[in-house]
């Protein structure tokens, strides 16, 4: 049978399946009851992975071995550069019916001396506006860098750990950074402050994860619906104070986004509610915490104001706007004032030098011009991820107060109708973000329609992005959203939109918050 036929007819049977599972749940006091008929097939989840492995130029899918038991995947063979490894992670945990994901990849980057490395990643470090004034030691052996220091918080930590893997030539890193918190915190505090932070998101059904705290020390327990959602929990919990976080506790099972728990999770919210959220989650970003960007919230659409000194603050704090449960229009009035005066060559210069450091676009073709602190990407590139990043790269850089991205994606690939039809309707089903049940898809000439029901303006987005994973030339969006406020109309995606979507509100799959 094939792997696509296979998919539909999983996806049927689904619906009574997860219905059947939520019952259980609902008359066994909203405790989880496991069945052997949940699991999905281990052969299945492999295939779904490689599929997607395959039409992402990030990762060489050929040098890449996917093996799957019991819903636990292993990814084993080389990559180029470290964001290629972490993104073929990410992209496996977003899989229906995996488990956890353990990475035994090689990263195999071309040849570049250590102190080259150690050179390229002291300058990353010291020309991103949010990591510019950490005090890091940098060492590296053999390509693989060590990272020590103290700062103020464990996002400032996973942040300058995270400039390492844009590095060129950077094998692994070893996160030795340590963190101390200005004040200690109740317990009580720190939980009350988790599951604010864990019901606000999005990407987060809260409903089944328990939450304890003894003495800063966090355990999470309970079920979550994806690996990726559990790693989401994972870094959420790191509030002010939290000590270690243990999330052992928590099992990973496909059938876990609590439907039963949306109406309440996603009903209306007050405008107090909602800044108060947005604000939360402004002050664990270490892009944006040390800046005062004003939150001002009127029937779930939110108006940022202030300043900030580059302009990826800008750009963060507009994610986690939208990354907050009650959020359906972003006004970003905040405004990109640098405090250093730099000359366009010199911006231009830090802007180019970024490019020929980075793993993902030393390789591309890209060109770049930079007029009043403006600056024009030109060019092509592999993939929208590739389009992306290169966008946030120069976004970084001190001086640059906007991004004009003209980047041209490689060409459509042209596939008949019905296979197009065909590889969207598997892209839906295997995604974590959407219920596929819900959704009907046509394709006319390489355009493809969603026509039904989506929850939230985010599974809108999830199921326009998987559309044009599975080969759509162009997407129009006729999708209901159940739980936008009264007389919300949704964006039209139309012909005239273009095919290279970038979701508004993050799509995992393309950007990992």
């Amino acid at each position: 049978m094939q792997p696509h036929t296979y998919g539909q007819a999983l996806r049927a049977l689904s619906r009574g399946l997860v219905a059947g599972v939520l019952l259980i749940v609902a008359l066994c006091g909203g405790q989880p009851v496991r069945a052997a008929a949940q699991d999905i097939d281990d052969n299945d989840i492999t295939w779904a992975i490689e599929s997607d492995l395959m039409i992402d130029p990030t990762v060489t899918s050929d040098a890449v071995d996917v093996n799957t038991v019991d819903g636990i995947v292993t990814l084993s063979g080389t990559v180029d550069n470290m964001l290629a490894k972490e993104r073929a992670v990410k992209i496996a945990e977003t899989i229906k019916g995996v488990r956890a994901v353990i990475d035994r990849l090689n990263v195999r980057p071309t040849g570049k001396s250590d102190q080259d490395i150690r050179n390229d990643l002291v300058w990353a470090l010291a020309n991103d506006p949010a990591t510019e004034l950490y005090e890091i030691t940098v060492n590296v052996d053999a390509g693989t860098v060590t990272l020590t220091g103290e700062v103020d918080s464990w996002q400032e930590k996973e942040l300058a750990g995270q400039v390492a893997k844009g590095v060129a030539g950077v094998r692994g890193v070893e996160n030795k950074i340590t963190w101390d918190y200005v004040r200690d915190r109740l317990d009580t505090e720190i939980e009350s402050e988790i599951e604010r932070a864990l019901e606000s998101s999005v990407w987060i059904d809260d409903a089944l994860i328990d939450i304890s705290v003894n003495d800063g020390n966090v355990k999470l327990t309970g079920t979550v619906g994806s690996s990726a959602e559990k790693r989401r929990a994972y870094s959420k919990a790191w509030v002010a104070g939290v000590r270690s976080v243990d999330d052992s506790g928590l099992k990973v099972e496909w059938w876990a986004r609590d439907s039963m728990r949306r109406e309440s999770k996603y009903a209306s919210k007050s405008a107090e509610q909602i800044e108060k959220s947005v604000k939360d989650a402004l002050k664990y970003d270490p892009r944006v915490l040390s800046f005062d960007v004003g939150v001002d919230a009127v029937g779930g659409s939110v108006t940022l104001t202030g300043n900030v000194d580059n302009l990826m603050a800008k750009k963060a704090a507009e994610r986690d706007a939208k990354n907050t449960v009650g959020v359906y229009r972003v006004t970003n009035l905040v405004k990109v004032r640098p405090t250093l005066t730099k000359t366009d060559a010199t911006v231009a210069g830090d802007v180019r030098h970024a490019f020929r450091v980075d793993p993902l676009i030393e390789r591309a073709d890209v060109h770049i011009d930079l007029r009043n602190g403006r600056v024009y990407l030109y060019g092509r590139v592999d993939s929208q991820y590739e389009r992306q990043h290169a966008q946030d790269v120069a976004a970084r850089q001190v001086g640059v107060i906007d991004v004009e991205n003209r980047l041209i994606i490689g060409d459509w690939k042209w596939k008949p109708d019905w296979e197009i039809e065909q590889d969207i309707e598997s892209q839906l089903f295997w995604s974590l973000f959407v219920d596929s049940d819900d959704i009907n898809v046509t394709v006319d000439d390489g355009v493809a329609t969603l026509k039904g029901e989506v929850s939230t303006w985010s599974e809108q987005d999830a199921a326009i992005a998987n559309a044009y994973e599975g080969g759509a030339k162009r997407v129009i969006s006729e999708l209901d959203i159940e739980y936008a406020p009264p007389g919300y109309t949704p964006p039209y995606y139309g012909p005239s939109y273009g095919p290279y979507y970038e979701p508004t509100y993050g799509y995992p799959y393309m950007y990992y918050p």
